[in-house]
């Protein structure tokens, strides 16, 4: 069932000098006057040549110019490295790659009900694919996942605007509103991690006690972990291990950071409970059987 203004494309193999050109006319007939986006479901698509990298960036900014988006998603993890050695890592950067179409539309702004060429709505009507408990900075960066997720962490500290209400600044970066548009919900927790480990610059640029930056960002995880419990317990649970294993390379790293963080942790969950008592039962859930865990229920 088509969605207005974009077009859903397979290609079926890999990309190379020979089949490039056909690849781009196929699309190049397929848009129409109302196009805004284009997502290729690259999940057969393994490999690319220099030739294919060369012709589809030209294309991309050629479409950019149109005001249409290209996006590839569903492929391997590996196809990102290969874009990245064939000169297109702003594509993985910029998020012209993701972990699924759902996603992908999200990064343009098309979000479920999708509106139909048709006239209608479909909720249901594209479908997610790869492993749902990945995150997907894991899946874009590979093993430079660690550092990039620093490096957008550090890209929201720098663009932090002093001269705005302070709880209006911290919502925006608590929701990943930053280089890369509209980051997971896995990946928002591997963020706030990453938030608490710079939590007195974060706290000293909002002019905020370092207690109620914790406190807003125990908060938020509550609310993802919530979600992520409704609608994708697999992904919740890859999500409480990464925070697990995280917590726990940090205490042998930072023991002085680590300890300060457990402090206003057991602050902020006591009071979120007694604020928000429906928390109250995935807070337990979240960090049972945790070594800071003692108190916090």
């Amino acid at each position: 069932m088509p969605i207005a203004h974009v077009i859903i494309y397979r290609f079926s193999s890999n990309l190379y000098f020979a089949n490039v050109n056909l690849f781009i006319s196929d699309l190049e007939q397929a848009i129409k006057p109302d196009t805004k986006c284009i997502v290729v479901d690259s999940g057969a698509v393994c490999n690319l040549d220099v030739t294919a990298a060369d012709r589809l960036e030209a294309f991309r900014k050629t479409l950019n110019r149109s005001g249409i988006e290209l996006y590839f998603a569903s492929h391997i993890g590996a196809l990102n490295d290969r874009f990245r050695e064939l000169g297109l890592s702003g594509w993985v950067e910029h998020g012209y790659v993701r972990r699924t179409i759902p996603a992908a539309l999200k990064n343009a702004g098309f979000e479920p009900p999708y509106v139909l060429e048709s006239g209608g709505k479909e909720g249901s009507g594209v479908q997610g694919a790869g492993n749902p408990t990945r995150m997907e900075f894991e899946w874009a960066f590979g093993v430079h996942a660690e550092a990039e997720m620093e490096q957008y962490t550090a890209a929201l500290l720098q663009n932090i605007d002093e001269n705005a209400a302070p709880e209006e600044q911290l919502s925006g970066i608590l929701r990943a509103k930053g280089v890369w548009k509209d980051v997971s919900d896995s990946d928002q927790e591997e963020l706030l991690t990453h938030l608490q480990r710079h939590i007195h610059e974060l706290a000293g640029k909002l002019h905020m006690k370092e207690s109620a930056v914790e406190e807003a960002i125990e908060a938020r995880r509550m609310k993802l972990a919530l979600r992520l419990m409704q609608n994708n317990p697999k992904a919740a649970e890859a999500v409480r291990t990464y925070n697990q294993n995280y917590e726990a390379a940090l205490r042998e790293q930072e023991p002085k950071l680590y300890e300060t963080l457990m402090q206003y942790r057991r602050q902020s969950l006591e009071h979120l409970t007694e604020v928000h008592p429906e928390y109250a039962g995935i807070i337990q859930a979240f960090y049972e059987n945790r070594p800071d865990a003692e108190g916090e229920g």
